[in-house]
């Protein structure tokens, strides 16, 4: 970018623009702020190095927004404020060294070492990050920075993916030598930097390129050990490289949702909390979901591989790593639950043809990510590598997806928005107070109406009378 075309670029923006008239002098726009306007994309947080009062700056900056600053670090003199109006975060700091020029050499990475002073219409460059941003290349100032902050490893590999950029080769030494030390890193942190990562389009690359800097070992020691591992006939790959492919087909099949899972729109893309996107949380649920087989391998005398069990064992490990990295509970359920049951429509497609009350059993059990563990399933299946005519295979396991989302977003659907009686119902019918035979009764009366034998309320009425025994047998005197 000209310098011209910069100016313009910067006159234009919304916050800089407003903000510029109370910026005094010696203070930078830098960080990630600046690497976005010089790839003429639209900031979404803005980083400012004042060498005057940070907290007044602070304020005056909230003020124009109708904002509230705080102190994020008050030892070390870092400000927030968070401005809802415009979706956007600015953070006002204190120079790192005696001058802009120090301040951005203690940085992570080049194309993060860019300082633009507004007011003198001026940019510092000491790292020469304009040159690695025309190049598409992430490089390191120095492995002294990476040690200070490990987790910059980490955040190197979300830039690549994010920005599409390489990682030069002796970053790539440098992030390799060093990855031992990013889980001494704060856990939300690295919880965050996962995370983002993954919310990428193509961010399944990440277990990718972990394996290619030894980061798996350091988060993941169940595949590090068993990452030769072979699975049986029933699987192509070994273990590791089965679970990134599944991971990878999923990132995929969530670009071409609408294939599958018709009406699903952008539901990948929404966030179940904040910065963890559906998407995110699928990709890793994909890679984890045979961490279980590392300790449930078991030979058979006649050659034969099994599993038994690794399902259970996966959700275990699964949930260890979410709450080691501080994800919230309700991103965790999902995770640990696509884990626990990934074999599930497998097994219900090994049946043969599965019934509507196999598949509303299914979804019950799926309640809270059913569009997850339908693409999961279609994305493990292409992984193994089976041949088009195997049961479970990939073209088999799109047609059982297709048919169990259509039951899903129709009758299934209806009859759990209107059901032909509730629990008060069924109380009244049996004459009994609330106990364990009401659900078991509507468990009978979902069964039965999925088999199609229940059309009406009347038709369910009949249905408890006459099983009244066999619902109340053991359960109510």
């Amino acid at each position: 970018m000209h310098m011209q075309d910069l100016w313009n670029t910067v006159s234009r923006d919304r916050v800089i623009s407003r903000i510029a008239g109370v910026l005094p002098d010696n203070t930078y726009l830098v960080g990630g702020c600046v690497r976005d306007i010089l790839l003429k994309k639209r900031p979404s947080d803005y980083d400012i190095v004042c060498f005057s009062d940070v907290e007044q700056l602070a304020e005056n900056i909230a003020r124009m927004f109708d904002a509230n600053a705080f102190w994020l670090d008050k030892q070390r003199e870092v400000a927030r404020l968070n401005i809802p109006s415009k979706g956007i975060m600015v953070d006002v700091s204190a120079p790192k060294g005696e001058d802009i020029r120090a301040d951005l050499l203690s940085r992570d990475i080049t194309i993060n070492a860019i300082g633009l002073d507004i007011r003198q219409k001026k940019l510092v460059d000491p790292a020469n990050g304009r040159s690695d941003l025309n190049s598409g290349i992430i490089r390191v100032i120095s492995e002294k920075n990476l040690k200070d902050d490990p987790l910059r490893v980490l955040r190197c590999l979300r830039l690549a993916l994010e920005l599409g950029f390489d990682i030069e080769p002796s970053t790539r030494a440098m992030l390799k030598r060093n990855a031992h030390l990013v889980d001494s890193a704060a856990p939300e942190r690295i919880g965050y930097e996962f995370m983002k990562s993954l919310s990428v389009s193509g961010g399944s690359r990440l277990f990718t390129l972990m394996e290619d800097l030894s980061l798996i070992g350091v988060f993941f020691p169940q595949y590090a050990y068993a990452k030769d591992m072979e699975q049986g006939r029933h699987h192509r790959w070994p273990l590791l490289r089965h679970v990134i492919l599944t991971a990878e087909e999923a990132d995929g099949l969530i670009s071409k949702a609408e294939s599958y899972l018709e009406g699903i729109g952008d539901y990948f893309l929404k966030e179940v909390s904040l910065g963890i996107t559906r998407g995110a949380l699928l990709k890793l649920s994909a890679f984890l979901h045979d961490i279980g087989k590392s300790e449930s391998r078991i030979e058979t005398p006649d050659g034969g591989v099994h599993f038994y069990g690794h399902a259970a064992r996966g959700e275990d490990i699964a949930r260890a790593f979410c709450k080691r990295i501080r994800m919230p509970e309700k991103a965790e359920r999902i995770v640990t639950g696509i884990v626990a049951r990934h074999m599930a429509l497998l097994e219900l497609a090994c049946t043969g043809e599965p019934s509507r009350r196999n598949l509303a059993r299914f979804l019950d059990a799926s309640k809270g990510f059913v569009p997850e563990i339908l693409l999961h399933a279609l994305a493990d299946a292409r992984a193994t590598g089976k041949p088009a005519e195997h049961v479970g295979s990939g073209p088999f396991m799109e047609a059982l997806v297709r048919r169990a989302w259509e039951y899903y977003r129709g009758e299934y659907s209806v009859q759990k928005a209107r059901p032909l009686l509730n629990g008060k119902d069924v109380m009244e019918i049996l004459g009994c107070p609330p106990g364990p035979h009401v659900g078991k009764a509507l468990n009978m009366l979902m069964d039965a109406r999925a088999d199609g034998i229940l059309k009406t309320k009347e038709d369910a009425i009949n249905y408890i009378i006459s099983r009244k025994r066999a619902i109340l047998h053991k359960t109510c005197d």
